[in-house]
């Protein structure tokens, strides 16, 4: 026999409340798995490097201008940058109509172009640096007519630091202002070495061979690491296709070098390095040509890395790589499919990247300094119109929350409407 109440029989209201009690909880599971779903594609489109319209609220938290510094010729090419003593940016740079060096410096309301006079095809493979304690500024580049390695400075110092052979491409000059050393390293096209000219306190450049296994050298760069003249040399070596690095310590004794990166007996990785050091801290970006991706090693806290800072696309030609006061990397690179210039960031381990400038094919030749109020300044060129141009980031402390900043307290309420869940059901049992 039915049971009733107030005329309706009681199966059939266990029946609406158990169907009621699903409904609710067939709710708050597809709330969870909706919120679940949110934080999956949120990390996502955070992680993955995406095109400007796409980045709307990571650009909100970051303001940049761009601007072409030199457009007289096929102007920009090998260009590199220093930063005055009062952060203005100077750009030397090599004009390949006329076959000459330039230099632009920012004068705070405009830019001052000048060429040193030379009657040879110089400025190519151009680097550039500054002592720090002194403000003198110091070049090195390649004599495309002698075949020579060229060095001058802003005291108006100029000179051949090599003539042995086809030498002086890929130079990467440094200066320790501790010591006042300057420090070379360069490729010996002739017999595919990579060299290094030192000059101590001003005493005359001593060249030396550091590498000459195989065809090494290109692609060079040199950093001074602490006070006491320790050099690091990052370069290709092209008969492996790896990433090689070479130091000596203290400025005196044996060179050392090894290989850090190797992709392999058909790999290629280790074109376009940059270093970067702060006291035992070791940062150095490159391209894997075989991947086509962006890659950086750090060795921090006696703790060695590796990491991908970008993957889509052929990217991370051309990189050059900077620290700012509160250690987060930066890293200005190539962005080969679309022919951008494109900036990588890490926040602890993961890493962000943007487009800066997608007007044309630009982005090539890549140099980064980070001045003292931590704003990012780059030069790069303009393929298409053959210019020389320059970007200036305004603001470096990109606030993008952690990935766990946004699951810990979604995950909290998540866990609170579950609780709540139960206990409606509990209460209409």
């Amino acid at each position: 026999m039915k049971e009733y109440s107030h005329g309706v029989p009681i199966e059939i209201k266990r029946r609406k409340k158990k169907r009621r009690a699903i409904e609710r909880h067939s709710t708050a599971v597809a709330i969870i798995v909706l919120i679940v779903s949110m934080i999956v594609i949120g990390a996502a489109t955070v992680s993955i490097s995406s095109p400007p319209e796409q980045q709307e609220e990571q650009r909100a938290h970051i303001s940049w201008t761009t601007e072409v510094v030199d457009s007289n010729g096929d102007v920009g090419q090998y260009c590199s940058l220093v930063l005055t003593g009062s952060d203005d940016p100077e750009i030397a740079y090599y004009n390949a109509t006329s076959g000459d060096l330039k230099i632009a410096g920012w004068t705070g309301s405009s830019w001052n172009v000048n060429s040193p006079p030379s009657a040879n095809d110089v400025g190519s493979y151009v680097s550039q640096t500054r002592n720090s304690a002194t403000t003198v500024k110091f070049v090195s580049t390649y004599d495309a007519t002698n075949h020579d390695l060229i060095y001058m400075n802003s005291l108006g110092h100029y000179g051949v630091v090599d003539s042995s052979g086809d030498v002086g491409q890929y130079s990467s000059i440094a200066v320790n202002p501790a010591t006042g050393t300057i420090a070379i390293s360069y490729y010996n096209a002739s017999s595919g070495d990579l060299k290094v000219a030192v000059n101590t306190s001003g005493s005359g450049w001593i060249n030396k061979t550091v590498d000459s296994v195989g065809d090494v050298g290109l692609y060079t760069n040199i950093v001074f690491a602490g006070t006491n003249d320790t050099m690091y040399l990052c370069y290709f070596d092209a008969t492996n296709c790896d990433l090689k690095q070479a130091w000596q310590w203290g400025g005196a004794g044996p060179w050392f070098n090894m290989t850090i990166d190797s992709s392999g007996p058909t790999g290629d990785v280790g074109k376009w390095p940059s270093q970067f050091v702060i006291g035992d801290d070791w940062w150095g970006s490159y391209y894997d040509q075989t991947n086509g991706n962006l890659k950086l090693q750090s060795f921090v806290g006696y703790s060695i890395e590796t990491a991908v800072p970008d993957s889509v696309g052929d990217v991370g030609r051309y990189t050059s790589i900077g620290v700012n006061s509160t250690g987060r990397v930066f890293i200005s690179y190539y962005d080969a499919t679309n022919g951008d210039l494109k900036l990588a960031w890490n926040e602890s381990t993961t890493w962000y990247n943007m487009t800066l400038d997608s007007t044309d094919n630009v982005g090539l030749y890549t140099s980064l300094k980070i001045d003292s109020s931590d704003a990012i300044h780059i030069s790069h060129y303009d393929a298409t119109n053959g210019d020389l141009k320059y970007v200036k980031v305004l603001q470096t402390e990109i606030p993008i929350p952690e990935f766990s900043d946004v699951v810990v307290p979604i995950v909290g309420m998540m866990a609170i409407m579950a609780v709540l869940s139960v206990r409606r059901n509990r209460k209409e049992k």
